[in-house]
């Protein structure tokens, strides 16, 4: 099976790369400085590190926008939400500014949240196509179904040993599904996929989310060119 820096190279290979702006250089060594968490809460401001190993670095660069600013700038907020998932620098340039053990949490972010969440997408796609072949409508066995064909149980089944597992070390409680950051959730998931599917099942998987990115993208960039063509 490739590495994680295989995978996250491979899906860049999409994207040109930008000349590295100072402020987004110093926006990466301040997310380098930043001292993490050492457990779970339900604080969306503090869920940019999930279960100690995974960081999404870009909502943790708004987090310290609004300690430092208050507010989250124009600017920043255009290049955390349209630059790819290493902020349009080299491979390289991009480990050197955040280091080598946030660079590592930042690939399980993108590993475990972004590719796990583009392969339910295009799996309940695939599930949605099938249904309407046959006449059919969706419906919750049709959700069931999606999670069942990736993790072997419902979605309830699956939410139930989530908040069994995670609560007593984490801090989660059982609340209602909307209360709690879907990452946590989505990366849980990812964990678990990972301890049973052999090598090969998890390659071509990887894959198929990957592929599922990248339309998701260039749909995303089609419609931002359009709302600029069309603006008056």
């Amino acid at each position: 099976m490739f590495g994680q820096e295989d995978v996250l190279l491979g899906y860049l290979d999409n994207y040109p790369l930008n000349d590295p702006k100072d402020w987004q250089i110093s926006i990466l060594k301040k997310i380098a400085r930043w001292p993490l968490p050492k457990k779970q809460t339900n604080s969306k401001r503090s869920n940019y590190l999930i279960f100690g190993e995974a960081l999404d670095w870009k909502l943790l660069a708004e987090n310290i926008s609004m300690k430092e600013c208050g507010k989250v700038s124009d600017k920043l907020q255009s290049w955390l939400d349209l630059s790819d998932p290493i902020g349009g620098f080299n491979e390289l340039q991009f480990k050197r500014y955040v280091g080598l053990e946030k660079y590592r949490a930042i690939l399980s972010f993108f590993y475990g949240v972004t590719i796990e969440r583009a392969l339910v997408i295009d799996i309940q796609e695939n599930l949605f196509k099938r249904l309407i072949a046959n006449g059919k409508h969706p419906n919750e066995i049709f959700c069931n179904e999606l999670y069942v064909e990736l993790y072997g149980k419902t979605q309830n089944e699956l939410w139930t040993d989530f908040i069994a597992a995670t609560e007593k070390n984490n801090g989660l409680k059982g609340r209602d599904h909307f209360l709690i950051e879907d990452n946590i959730f989505t990366y849980w998931l990812f964990k678990l996929r990972m301890s049973f599917s052999e090598p090969e099942k998890l390659a071509s998987d990887t894959r198929r989310g990957l592929k599922r990115i990248s339309l998701i993208q260039n749909s995303h960039m089609k419609r931002l060119s359009n709302k600029f063509l069309n603006r008056e």
